[in-house]
């Protein structure tokens, strides 16, 4: 991002950051029939008949006998079958975990603000355009000191983001028009890059997060076109208030201590997010708009 040089900008014109009825009675049984009452027999007959009544009974006896040793015990009880078995089947239900698909190259630009939805975010009180680009910033014509810290002033590089290992990547630049105010957004660069999984994207951030750290401090930024050399003072390595995941740094500029420049990294599924910003009274600015982006972004 290229910002009009001259001596009203308190930048030198240095490039920053170019990221739901009835009852019934009961039953007694069957009806008695009362039995005849026996006769005696005549009594010339008395011993056959009690020769016969021994007999049969020698018989019943016999056969009682016979049945008890070809079944043994109380026939009119029934016998102890097996006992039932009754199977519970367990049905065990193992959540699913709802594992979301990757992030594809056709969703991101969709993940980036509009002017308007900046304007909301930001304190932006001057005249902008935006300008919306698919490749990685280069780092031509300048000259960090020192070198590991470009990435603390400027956003989406080649030397942080790798091209080789970096899927697509989208960026949409809101730029200045006309002269800088002495408050409000001077100028965003809102990044999105694409990885092929979560640990390659948060992998990213951590390394980011590490070379900022070494950065604390002065640091300057040459140009090749003659521009006067930048000279920077780093601050220490912060996270968001509302989301810590979210990493900040920020960079004052020497002879304009008011402006600060500020550069936001995050990771979410498989994409970094990566902010630089600059202006005056921005406040919480930069994680406002990082946050917005991550809630575009599929979990």
């Amino acid at each position: 991002m290229t910002y009009p040089g001259g001596p009203e900008d308190p930048f030198g014109g240095a490039p920053f950051g170019s990221y739901p009825a009835g009852r019934q009675p009961p039953y007694g049984g069957p009806p008695v029939i009362p039995a005849p009452t026996p006769q005696p027999p005549p009594r010339r007959k008395r011993r056959g008949v009690i020769l016969a009544a021994l007999a049969a009974v020698v018989v019943i006896c016999v056969a009682a006998l016979v049945i008890w040793l070809v079944i043994p015990g109380d026939s009119s009880a029934p016998s102890a079958g097996p006992a039932a078995t009754t199977t519970t089947t367990s049905t065990s239900t193992t959540p699913t975990l709802s594992v979301p698909e990757p992030v594809s190259p056709s969703q991101l630009a969709g993940f980036l603000l509009s002017l308007d939805d900046v304007k909301r975010l930001a304190n932006a009180a001057n005249d902008y355009k935006t300008t919306d680009s698919t490749a990685l910033n280069g780092s031509e014509g300048i000259t960090v000191t020192p070198p590991q810290c470009v990435s603390a002033l400027f956003g989406g590089g080649t030397e942080v983001y790798v091209p080789s290992d970096v899927i697509a990547t989208f960026a949409r630049n809101v730029n200045l028009v006309g002269d800088m105010k002495k408050v409000g957004l001077g100028g965003l660069e809102q990044r999105v890059v694409l990885y092929e999984n979560p640990s390659v994207a948060s992998r990213l951030v951590a390394d980011v997060e590490a070379k900022w750290r070494g950065c604390a401090g002065p640091v300057s930024v040459a140009f090749d076109d003659g521009t006067p050399t930048s000279h920077y003072t780093v601050g220490p390595v912060t996270h968001g208030n509302r989301n810590p995941s979210i990493v900040l740094v920020s960079a004052t500029m020497d002879n304009s201590p008011l402006f600060v420049s500020t550069r936001v990294v995050v990771a979410k599924a498989n994409v970094v997010v990566d902010l630089a910003l600059m202006g005056a009274n921005l406040g919480e600015s930069a994680e406002s708009i990082a946050l917005e982006i991550l809630s575009r972004i599929p979990a």
